[in-house]
């Protein structure tokens, strides 16, 4: 629950940074019309379409990067995002069409469907109701913190381009312009994550079946059957076998067990070493190895994804400089965005790094976007799917 609760404020803390750093791109009426723009895509826009991706590198080193496109008209969205950190890949489909949601992610031979509203209840990418007061009185406060925290930078405009009707701005930021409340926050949010990890323990599998099957024969001696396990695994579709299986019952059972008898030894294992975090990681076949360095761990496994963004952060995070351009159309619609953010960190150990994320978003289409019903290809619904 608490990385949980970190990402989210890392998630927000970058989208207060990015919406505060691109405030401050045009001229004072530059700055107005994308501040026109922005709550405009959050608050009225019901139908438009969004290409974007992200890049995030590491001393250098590629870390992570993803694509996302996403189509909104009215109550009907479709989104297709692709998320990758190097070692591993997501990708996933998502569609709300004439009230159904269809899910499928591009591993799965299945895909799922949910009943969902057919019309929305507020307008914008938020969702919000424009006349509800709370909202107007949030949208009012969060106004006046990114003119309050940009300060004289939203003068800093340099327009370099203006042809067929699109409008391009620029802004380039150096550290010592970076206010000092970004900082700051940025400090605060790192001390979370360092504290996050500091206080995080688990036990990882490498196979969990075949452990639990190891496990199984040490405390019955007895083995379980290849037939047993491909009927557990899937590999063999048969309804039948799960009625009235003791074998399988107890298997079960002593599943439960085993996560404790490791979590137990975790435990002790941290309480020798006199440390507030851990990890026991147990190989297919029963034996362990602990970690008490949880980023260490979770990097040399690969594990350093957008769900441990945290292992990047270190003990510090301050902002070291960004280059951000943004275009307008004649409509006073935002048409494209691009932003390079350089971050210094240091870890635990004291040592600096440099941390560069990269993005770009591109609206387009609006008021002419069509959702289409999802193409599930031949995939069959997950209620059909046995295996």
């Amino acid at each position: 629950m608490m990385k949980k609760r970190v990402m989210t404020c890392l998630t927000v803390g970058v989208c207060v940074l990015a919406i505060s750093a691109t405030a401050a791109f045009g001229s004072v009426n530059g700055y107005a019309n994308y501040k026109t723009g922005v709550k405009s895509l959050a608050l009225d826009v019901d139908n438009v379409s969004a290409a974007g991706s992200f890049t995030m590198t590491y001393d250098g080193k590629p870390v992570m990067n993803g694509d996302a496109e996403i189509a909104i008209d009215g109550a009907n969205q479709a989104s297709h995002v692709v998320l990758s950190d190097g070692h591993n890949q997501s990708e996933e489909w998502n569609t709300t069409f004439d009230g159904v949601k269809t899910w499928f992610d591009s591993d799965a031979p299945y895909y799922f469907t949910y009943d969902a509203e057919k019309e929305k209840s507020g307008h914008g990418l938020l969702n919000i109701d424009g006349d509800d007061e709370l909202s107007k009185r949030v949208v009012n406060f969060l106004e006046m913190g990114a003119d309050t925290v940009m300060g004289d930078l939203k003068n800093n405009v340099v327009e370099i381009d203006a042809s067929n009707g699109i409008y391009t701005y620029q802004l380039d930021i150096s550290n010592s312009q970076v206010p000092a409340i970004v900082n700051a926050g940025l400090s605060v949010l790192a001390y979370a994550a360092s504290d996050s990890f500091a206080n995080t323990c688990y036990v990882d599998f490498e196979d969990w079946n075949q452990c639990a099957a190891n496990y199984y024969e040490q405390q019955t001696g007895q083995s379980l059957s290849a037939d047993f396990m491909a009927h557990y695994n899937g590999e063999i579709d048969d309804d039948r076998w799960y009625e009235n299986n003791a074998e399988l019952d107890k298997f079960d059972e002593l599943q439960g067990e085993m996560y404790e008898h490791y979590n137990q030894e975790m435990e002790q294992k941290m309480a020798a070493a006199n440390s507030t975090s851990g990890v026991l990681y147990v190989s297919a076949d029963g034996t362990t190895t602990f970690y008490t360095d949880v980023v260490a761990y979770e990097q040399s496994k690969g594990g350093a994804s957008t769900d441990s963004i945290e292992s990047f952060i270190g003990k510090d995070l301050t902002l070291d400089n960004v280059h951000f351009t943004f275009s307008v159309n004649k409509a006073g619609q935002l048409t494209a965005n691009h932003i390079e953010a350089t971050f210094l960190t240091v870890d635990d150990k004291g040592a600096s790094h440099t941390m560069v994320l990269t993005g770009d978003v591109t609206f387009h289409d609006y008021g002419t976007t069509a959702v289409q019903p999802l193409d599930v290809g031949d995939r069959v619904s997950s209620e059909e799917y046995h295996g």
